[in-house]
């Protein structure tokens, strides 16, 4: 409201380009730190003989799903019934799980020190 109302007409275009490109980058390192995630964890795991070619391949296969699969998702966030409400009941629901995973990691080793150190 503050960028339609207040600045004039040439700051405007400059703004909201900012705010754009700002956007992008965001969703470009989302995009690229899932391929990432999926190639380097998975993909490599499952076939670790996989040339470059094939490593690249996929990491743009899985960019590619995982863009479907936010512009599938555009109409749950529209219906929801405001996106800050939207995003704290996502957050709400993953923060719990991400909590204990990040948790048992740090501690592993304190909390099972027979299984961390092997037979």
């Amino acid at each position: 409201m503050m960028v339609k109302y207040l600045l004039p007409t040439g700051l405007r275009g400059i703004v909201v380009a900012g705010l754009l490109s700002a956007l992008m980058g965001s969703l470009a390192g989302v995009f690229n730190a899932c391929s990432t995630l999926f190639t380097v964890d998975i993909y490599q795991k499952v076939r670790p003989l996989a040339t470059q070619h094939q490593i690249v391949r996929t990491g743009r296969i899985a960019t590619i799903i995982m863009v479907l699969i936010a512009m599938a998702w555009i109409p749950v966030v529209k219906g929801a019934p405001g996106l800050y409400n939207y995003l704290q009941t996502v957050q709400g629901y993953l923060a719990p799980p991400i909590f204990v995973v990040f948790f048992f990691g740090v501690f592993w080793n304190v909390l099972m020190p027979r299984v961390a150190s092997g037979p």
